[in-house]
C-alpha cells in the first residue's frame, strides 16, 4: 500500500551528504529489475546522487558488473552507471516495456531467475533485483547467496555507522511489519532504540516517520525505506548495501554471516498464494482466526515429520497507532511452524493448490 501524502514527498530527495568510501575491486556487482513503462528518470533524480556522493562502483578487471532493470532501468543507468561508474553493460533489462517483458515484475527467487542463475555461477559478487517501480529489491551475493528481506533490514540497522546521514541524524526508532522476522528487534535492543511492530501497509510507517518516531523501516515483502523519503526505496536500499560493503570491505555473505554470529539467525519463510478465489480466502481466514483465538487451541499438538510440536502461543494481532490512535485488528499470527499453519488452514484442500505460487 502506498503511503498517503503529497506527491512531492514521493519524488523529493533531501540533499544531505551521504559520503561513502570508494567501493573498488568489488567482484562484479550485478543487478536486475523488472520492465515497466516510462523512459527517462525525472529531473529530481539528481537529488539522490549527493546522498551517496563519495560512492563509486568499480569492477575487477576480469569481469563486468551487471544491473538488469525497467522503469527502474533509467534510474539504474543514471545512478549506478553514469554517476557511480559501473560499466554501461552492467544495466540489464533497462528498456521499459508495457508487459514487463512477459515476466512478473517481482524481485524474489521465483521470478528473478535470470539473476539467480547468473549469480550461482560465481562470476559476480553482488546482485540486486528491483520490482517494476523500484520500491522493492532483493540482494544476492556471490554463488547466489540469498539475503532475506528480514535479514537485510536488520543488517542495514546494525550498520548505520557506515552511512553518514544516520551518523548525523541518529536513529530515533525502527519499524517492521508484523509478518517480518524479529531480527530487527535484536539489533534495536543492542542499540537501545524502540521498535514499532505494525500491520502490513506502508501508511503505518509513514505515520511513525512523520511524527519523528521512526528512522528506518521495512517489511517482509522486500520493501525498505527511511525518513529521507517516507516511502519504500529499492535503489536507496541497494546503495546502502554498497556503502556497507565499501565500509566493511567484506562480501555480502561475510557481512550476513557476521551478523548471524553476533545477533543470531532468524529462520523465516513466507508462502504466497496468488490469484485465489476471494470467497475461498475469506472463509479460510475467518475459520483460521476463530481457531487460533480459541483458548483451547493452546497446547494442541501437531506432528511434523518425526517431531511433535505443541502450540505455545497464538495471537490475533492488533495495532494501536501511537500517532493517531487508529486501531487495526484481525492479522493472525501463529507459531512455531509454517507446516502447522498450512495444516490447520487447510489451504491446499480448500483452494485445490498443491503449493504456494512464491516462497520467500
Amino acid at each position: 500500500m502506498k503511503a498517503e501524502g503529497p506527491e512531492y514527498l514521493v519524488v523529493w530527495f533531501r540533499s544531505v551528504p551521504w559520503a561513502c568510501s570508494e567501493l573498488s575491486g568489488l567482484h562484479s556487482p550485478r543487478c536486475i529489475s523488472s520492465n515497466n513503462g516510462g523512459e527517462q528518470p525525472p529531473a529530481g533524480l539528481a537529488g539522490l546522487v549527493p546522498l551517496f556522493s563519495g560512492l563509486r562502483v568499480e569492477a575487477s578487471a576480469d569481469a563486468f558488473p551487471r544491473y538488469p532493470a525497467a522503469v527502474m532501468g533509467p534510474y539504474v543507468r543514471k545512478v549506478l552507471c553514469d554517476e557511480l561508474g559501473a560499466p554501461a553493460n552492467s544495466a540489464i533489462n533497462c528498456v521499459p516495456l508495457e508487459d514487463f517483458g512477459g515476466q512478473p515484475p517481482d524481485p524474489n527467487l521465483t521470478y528473478a531467475t535470470t539473476l539467480l542463475e547468473a549469480m550461482k555461477g560465481g562470476e559476480y559478487g553482488f546482485g540486486a533485483a528491483f520490482d517494476a517501480d523500484g520500491d522493492r529489491y532483493m540482494i544476492l551475493g556471490q554463488n547466489g547467496f540469498f539475503v532475506s528481506p528480514s535479514d537485510s533490514l536488520a543488517i542495514i540497522a546494525a550498520n548505520l555507522a557506515c552511512i553518514p546521514y544516520f551518523c548525523q541524524a541518529g536513529a530515533r526508532g525502527f519499524g517492521r511489519s508484523m509478518p517480518t522476522s524479529t531480527a530487527l528487534d535484536r539489533v534495536a535492543k543492542s542499540m537501545k532504540v524502540p521498535v514499532y511492530e505494525t500491520p502490513a501497509g506502508w501508511r503505518f510507517f509513514s505515520n511513525l516517520m512523520d511524527s519523528g518516531r521512526c528512522s528506518l523501516c521495512g517489511e517482509e515483502s522486500f520493501g525498505t525505506g527511511s525518513d529521507h523519503l517516507r516511502e519504500k526505496d529499492g535503489l536507496w536500499a541497494v546503495l546502502v548495501w554498497l556503502s556497507i560493503i565499501a565500509a566493511r570491505k567484506q562480501s555480502v555473505e561475510q557481512i550476513v554471516r557476521d551478523h548471524w554470529a553476533k545477533f543470531g539467525r532468524h529462520y523465516y519463510c513466507r508462502f504466497d498464494y496468488e490469484r485465489l478465489e476471494p470467497k475461498t480466502t475469506y472463509y479460510i481466514m475467518r475459520d483460521l482466526e476463530a481457531l487460533v483465538t480459541d483458548k483451547s487451541f493452546i497446547g494442541q499438538q501437531f506432528a511434523v515429520g518425526t517431531h511433535v510440536y505443541s502450540v505455545a502461543k497464538t495471537d490475533s494481532f492488533e495495532y494501536v497507532d501511537p500517532v493517531d490512535g487508529t486501531v487495526t485488528k484481525k492479522q493472525v499470527v501463529l507459531s512455531p511452524l509454517i507446516a502447522i499453519a498450512l495444516k490447520i488452514s487447510q489451504i491446499h484442500e480448500r483452494t485445490g493448490r498443491r503449493g504456494p505460487t512464491v516462497i520467500t
